[in-house]
């Protein structure tokens, strides 16, 4: 992880979850899936993780 951190100027984490707002945001974009079903597709279990978490960001 300190080699990961030290090449990418963060956490494992968080790359992984500014790539799952990433995915999330285009999905929701496209206007095709509800919240629940874009949370899902982001890895998320519950719709208010994701929301807290996706707002923050």
């Amino acid at each position: 992880m300190a080699r990961f951190t030290a090449a990418f100027g963060e956490s494992p984490m968080s790359v992984l979850r500014r790539l799952r707002m990433r995915h999330a945001a285009g999905l929701l974009a496209a206007n095709a899936l509800s919240i629940e079903q874009v949370a899902l597709h982001a890895g998320y279990q519950s719709r208010s993780s994701f929301t807290r978490t996706f707002r923050y960001h």
